[in-house]
């Protein structure tokens, strides 16, 4: 305690005027207690604006995530999109011997696929943020969680079974073909160019990977792409909403 309150409570207490002393001892608590809540105010406060920033700074990070995800998955759709025509005619069985010859991407048709795996930095940060902090992102921050809740395992789901169909296909020829190393190789012998013309089994195994890819994986990732886009656009704006 400063040394001007305890001479003056010295002073009171030579008085032998203990009513004036009491009063004045209870004003000493009064604004050590008034201190310390303001203290613990001023903490609070910068607590609240310390948690705020680290949640935005995990909003900017969940907001890059979204975008790298938009445009990576709008690629492989696109991409997706241009070989459709390809299985499209092989499954119609109406395309000729001269299809083959001269379609460069039909060998490796269904012996290559593409993988998506969502961008979860921001995510995992946001998942095991503990706060009681109430703030203007909150819906949104529930709305993200659910998002990857959903979208991670169904990922997980579609590329497995697209892996294992790729896997499933390439023993099949690894154990029932010769040409089977001259195709590793990339030395596409007249043998491959006939099983793909004539054996049903090429035909099958394209419409199964058909199936699989334009069934499964790629509607997932269309509505992946859909939903993040619009989750990105709430968090662009929720963000310059919460800046200065």
């Amino acid at each position: 305690m400063s040394p001007i309150f305890n001479l003056k409570r010295n002073e009171l207490m030579k008085s032998g005027n203990i009513g004036s002393y009491l009063r004045y001892a209870l004003g000493e608590i009064i604004l050590v207690v008034i201190g310390i809540l303001i203290a613990l105010f001023i903490k609070g406060a910068y607590t609240e604006k310390q948690e705020l920033k680290h949640i935005q700074r995990t909003g900017l990070q969940v907001l890059q995530d979204l975008k790298k995800d938009t445009l990576h998955s709008s690629a492989i759709i696109r991409a997706e999109n241009e070989r459709k025509s390809m299985f499209l005619a092989i499954m119609s069985d109406t395309v000729e011997q001269n299809f083959y010859d001269t379609c460069s991407l039909c060998p490796y048709l269904i012996s290559r696929f593409q993988t998506f795996e969502p961008s979860v930095n921001g995510f995992s940060i946001l998942k095991n943020q503990d706060t009681d902090l109430k703030t203007n992102l909150d819906s949104l921050i529930h709305d993200t969680k659910q998002f990857y809740t959903k979208h991670v395992p169904l990922f997980e789901i579609v590329t497995g079974l697209l892996e294992n169909e790729v896997i499933d296909g390439l023993h099949h020829w690894k154990n029932n073909y010769p040409w089977f190393a001259d195709w590793v190789v990339g030395e596409i012998p007249r043998e491959f160019d006939l099983y793909m013309y004539q054996n049903p089994d090429f035909r099958n195994r394209v419409a199964a990977f058909w199936l699989v890819n334009y069934g499964n994986f790629i509607p997932t990732l269309d509505a992946y792409n859909k939903e993040a886009s619009d989750l990105a656009k709430r968090w662009e704006a929720a963000l310059k909403a919460e800046s200065p």
